[in-house]
């Protein structure tokens, strides 16, 4: 070999050197604070580079696309806190909001027969709105918006609009099944534009049979008229009995390389059904980590213990405490929000008190709801030895978390969640609202026990412990200076007044017939403010709710109640904290609402009365909530109307 040879073959490669090396920085880098270098980096240096071909030549090819998004994307996916959304053969991924509940916009192309995963997501947020589409009908109709009380639209949807075949569901002699079908489709872009005009996408579900293929070209484009769409959970085809006809794998690949390189969307994790496994259907999920409203929405707070997230990255927390030119004088770094107040978690972990455990079921009902829950299970455990804990994977709870850790640190501390060794399921406390004898659990002998009861919302399970329990759920003191601070802006000068606050609740509770009605919400504050008369000279009162077109149609006399409030919304701990602080008497005029009844129960400036509804003469099936859940001392206030 000669010596001209050998120096003609290293000059070549210090040449392909500084090509690759400007290839990079031209193509890959960073070009905006979201998008994730190494990660980038990584795929294209390991994913094949010839993906042409038929479907034969690709199979390990497509098995590379999943090995290698999560060999690069994994550190990134593990470091958000994303939830998957697990039923009986599919799986969904969404990354919770930074705050909880948050409304949000979720859209399913390609319902399939299955809202399994939608009525999951509207449990744990309960704010958020459904729209589906699906070229099969009626049944995906009725469930999308009969079950889960969505918007169904009679249509697929592809990346343009057009004719083609479609894989429909339809009932035949063997059960469901895929036929293919000539229909009309609507451009994605049309679809959401004319449907969610102007909205922000917070979550797109994708299951259409092969229509992803091109659906994702709309994405890999960055069309400027394709609205703000932050995540993805989407299935990817392998198989050709489940793609539209003349789909092409091949092309795909190279529709994921100009979606990676598109700087607006991460692919950030795939893995392969455990339903079907070795047919190459992939679920998969996709973050939006460009568009700013996104990026507020989701990523800053929740990077898992431990990490940061800064400059598009979750970064280590001490990295992140270190730099100082991401700190304020003001405002702590790394700081959890509760609207504009920063709030640091204040507290650890404590162990269990105990070597035995008591739970209940799974509850994904609303904050008020948990208050109940944790309470009875804290105070039930305190009378068998046993310490609360809550499953592993169970997911509101884990949400839920997130709140208390903020709002109520001595519950954060005592929050435990692990499998046990053994657990033994008791029926305890069927009816959501009865007391059941607690003594009746002393012979077990198990690790842990599970109640299947899993509202426990009886105030009798608590109510022999009161004062602990008032100990237990003392607000952070982070929490509690912020709003003393917002209440002395509000009130001013009328820091002195016996405040008569009305809790009022619409919303969810319209439907079931159980909201705040405005009869007699006029009627319970014109009585209930003649009957505090008698005992206080100067009172005020504070309209409570979220519905503030509601609180402004309530009418009063002027002429004798002089001062009436209606504070700006917070967050909802900050507005218990509002509430309990500040309220000497309370018109609870929602009977059922669990919060209403929560702040009555941890008032700490109560003087004067807490006034309610009491249980409905023609009975309803809540009756044992409105019988055994007000305190002896609170006061019923009939309305005529029911009393004659």
């Amino acid at each position: 070999m000669s010596a001209r040879f050998v120096v003609n073959c290293l000059i070549l490669v210090i040449v392909l050197s500084v090509l690759i090396s400007f290839y990079w920085r031209i193509n890959v880098k960073q070009t905006g604070p979201l998008v994730w270098d190494e990660g980038t980096r990584c795929f294209f240096q390991n994913f094949p580079k010839n993906t042409s071909g038929d479907d034969s030549n690709l199979n390990s090819t497509w098995y590379a696309l999943l090995t290698n998004v999560n060999k690069c994307f994994d550190k990134y996916y593990k470091h958000l806190d994303i939830m998957r959304v697990t039923s009986t053969d599919d799986v969904k991924f969404f990354l919770k909001p930074a705050q909880s509940p948050y409304p949000c916009n979720i859209v399913t192309l390609g319902v399939g027969h299955d809202i399994t995963s939608e009525k999951i997501l509207q449990k744990i947020y309960p704010k958020c709105t459904f729209l589906g589409a699906d070229p099969s009908e009626p049944t995906n109709r009725e469930m999308y918006e009969k079950d889960l009380g969505g918007q169904f639209i009679h249509t697929a949807v592809g990346a343009y609009s057009s004719e083609a075949a479609a894989k429909v569901v339809e009932q035949g002699d063997k059960g469901w099944a895929y036929n293919d079908q000539m229909v009309r489709y609507r451009g994605i872009v049309d679809f959401l534009n004319e449907y969610r005009p102007g909205e922000m996408i917070d979550l797109l579900l994708i299951d259409t049979e092969g229509g992803e293929y091109d659906i994702l070209k709309v994405f890999a484009e960055s069309s400027p008229a394709l609205p703000i769409v932050c995540q993805m959970s989407l299935e990817f085809h392998f198989d050709p009995a489940h793609r539209r006809p003349g789909v092409r794998v091949d092309h795909f690949f190279d529709t994921i390389r100009r979606l990676i390189l598109s700087k607006r969307f991460a692919l950030m994790h795939i893995e392969e059904s455990a339903q079907v496994p070795n047919m190459g259907l992939f679920k998969a999920f996709i973050l939006n980590i460009k568009d700013q409203k996104c990026i507020e929405k989701y990523f800053g707070a929740h990077c898992k213990a431990h990490y940061s997230f800064r400059n598009g990255r979750c970064e280590s927390l001490k990295a992140s405490l270190n730099s100082k030119r991401h700190r304020s004088a003001k405002e702590p770094p790394n700081s959890p929000h509760l609207r504009k107040f920063p709030i640091q978690k204040e507290t650890v972990k404590e162990p269990p008190a105990f070597g035995k455990f008591i739970t209940t079921v799974e509850n994904c009902e609303g904050f008020g709801n948990q208050l109940w829950r944790v309470a009875s299970l804290y105070a039930i455990g305190k009378k068998l030895n046993r310490s609360m804990y809550f499953e592993q994977n169970e997911l509101c709870m884990t949400i839920f978390e997130q709140e208390f850790a903020l709002v109520f640190p001595t519950i954060y501390r005592n929050l435990h969640f692990f499998t046990p060794r053994n657990q033994e399921q008791v029926d305890f406390a069927s009816d959501c609202c009865t007391y059941d004898d607690v003594s009746k659990l002393n012979n077990s002998t198990a690790h842990a026990i599970q109640l299947r009861g899993n509202y426990l919302q009886s105030y009798k399970f608590f109510d022999w412990m009161r004062m602990e329990i008032l100990e237990f759920f003392q607000f952070s003191e982070s929490l509690r200076k912020n709003v003393d601070h917002f209440k002395k802006m509000l009130f001013d000068k009328d820091l002195d007044s016996h405040k008569l606050c009305v809790h009022t609740r619409q919303g969810d509770f319209v439907a079931l017939g159980y909201q705040s009605k405005l009869n007699f919400t006029e009627y319970a504050i014109n009585k209930a403010f003649d009957t505090l008369k008698e005992k206080f000279e100067d009172i005020s009162v504070i309209l409570l709710g979220e519905d503030k077109r509601f609180l402004r149609k309530i009418s009063y006399d002027k002429e004798k109640i002089k001062h009436v409030y209606m504070p700006e919304p917070l967050s909802r701990g900050e507005d218990l904290y509002f509430a309990v602080s500040t309220c000497n008497s309370l018109i609870i005029t929602a009977k059922l609402s669990t919060y209403a009844w929560w702040i009555a129960y941890l008032a700490e400036e109560l003087d004067g009365s807490v006034f309610y509804e009491p249980p409905s003469k023609n009975g309803i099936r809540f009756s044992t909530y409105e019988t055994e859940n007000f305190l002896p001392e609170w006061v019923p206030m009939p309305f005529p109307e029911e009393t004659q």
